[in-house]
């Protein structure tokens, strides 16, 4: 199991580091967006494997580990916080889920509607957890901003 946690952190890590450059990270950076990223992925595979956690809620916890530590991060480099969770967050995208959802749609589309059942139902689970995931990544990512960078309101 250790090495599954593992091997997940070092792809994930070259994911994020990967989409970083793409975003025109400072290089500075690089190394801790690698970090997050590993970290972030890392905690989901262990939450699904160690304690049978389903994806959505093992998404979520993994998210917010990613969001304290780029907050953290990001005050002591000085750099916005968004830029290590976005990089970080990228390789959590539900990829084989949303491409399953296409293709249910396109099945959809040369069926016969006696036939519609399997299909629909097909899209619309792959469809809904797709959707489900996205946003445990961004409630997770940015619920330490939430909770603890409020603007003080104008009077």
């Amino acid at each position: 199991m250790i090495s599954l946690v593992l091997e997940d952190a070092v792809f994930s890590a070259i994911a994020a580091v990967g989409f970083a450059v793409l975003f025109n990270v400072p290089r500075r950076a690089l190394l801790w967006c690698g970090i997050i990223g590993a970290v972030g992925h890392a905690l989901r595979t262990f939450f699904i494997q160690q304690f049978t956690i389903e994806i959505i809620p093992a998404t979520f916890f993994a998210c917010v580990a990613m969001g304290f530590i780029s907050s953290w991060r990001a005050s002591k480099m000085r750099l916005p916080s968004i830029v290590f969770q976005v990089t970080g967050a990228i390789p959590m995208v539900p990829g084989v889920f949303a491409f399953q959802a296409m293709l249910g749609l396109l099945a959809l589309a040369g069926i016969e509607t006696a036939n519609i059942v399997e299909p629909l139902s097909h899209f619309a689970t792959n469809g809904v957890k797709t959707g489900v995931i996205l946003g445990a990544i961004a409630l997770g990512t940015i619920a330490p901003t939430l909770l603890f960078h409020r603007q003080k309101p104008i009077v």
